[in-house]
Parts: structure tokens; C-alpha cells; sequence
């Protein structure tokens, strides 16, 4: 299981719904390779895989358990209901849609209105563009 700042002290771990008897899901942890293109990997505002084996490790050196596994874990986190979890990470990816297209309007009026300004009328940037 993962999540941040979920350790309060070294063997106890409460993180979402790790706690909860209802929690009988897990969402596992994407890669961003695998979820976003690459100008936008950097964005990605969850726990990083190197931190979380960092984690692993330092928590294995704490209670001297030094577990064979395989190179790389595979992180879940525990959720009552999953729906409710995608559904916010699906407004999320929304909310940021949205802020990208106003800021993209906001540029392309700003563009066009220093053009159309620049000129002096509208029709002489008109005349430009087919000529």
C-alpha cells in the first residue's frame, strides 16, 4: 500500500482507506510513462516510484526484514470504492482541460486583438491574410 505522509509512527500506517474493513479494493499505482505523453510526465503530482522504493527500503532497514522480491514493487492503494476514486481523477484531468482551453482563448484573443489593433481596421488584416 502507499500514500503520503500515512507512517504517523514507525509499524502503524493509516492512509485513505487502508483502515476501513470495507476497503476490499486496490487501485494500483500508474507509471506516468504509461498514462501521460512525455512534455507532461513531469506534472504528475503523486508519490514517484523511486520515493515509494525508497520507502520500502527504508522500512525494511528499520525492522531489519530484508525481503527478496522482485526488482520493482507493485503499489496499490486501498479504496472502499473505486468509482468514487476514478471519477475524481477523471475531474481532475477535466479541471485541467478546462484551465488549458481558457488560457489557450485567453492567448488566441490576445493574438488577434493585437493584429486587428495593429493594423488599424479589420479589413486591412482581412486583406492581408488572403493576399
Amino acid at each position: 500500500a502507499y500514500g503520503m505522509n500515512c507512517c504517523k509512527h514507525r509499524g502503524s500506517f493509516n492512509c485513505d482507506d487502508a483502515g476501513n474493513p470495507a476497503a476490499r479494493y486496490g487501485m494500483v499505482l500508474p507509471e506516468p510513462a504509461d498514462i501521460l505523453p512525455p512534455l507532461l510526465r513531469d506534472t504528475f503530482s503523486g508519490p514517484s516510484a523511486e520515493d515509494l522504493e525508497a520507502a520500502v527500503r527504508l522500512q525494511q532497514a528499520s525492522f531489519g526484514r530484508s525481503i527478496q522480491t522482485q526488482s520493482r514493487h507493485t503499489f496499490v492503494q486501498y479504496v472502499a470504492d473505486p468509482l468514487r476514486v476514478e471519477m475524481a481523477h477523471v475531474d481532475a484531468a477535466m479541471l485541467v482541460a478546462l484551465g488549458c482551453s481558457l488560457l489557450y482563448l485567453a492567448m488566441l484573443t490576445l493574438a488577434v486583438s493585437s493584429i486587428v489593433l495593429g493594423n488599424g481596421t479589420v479589413g486591412s488584416f482581412f486583406r492581408r491574410l488572403v493576399l
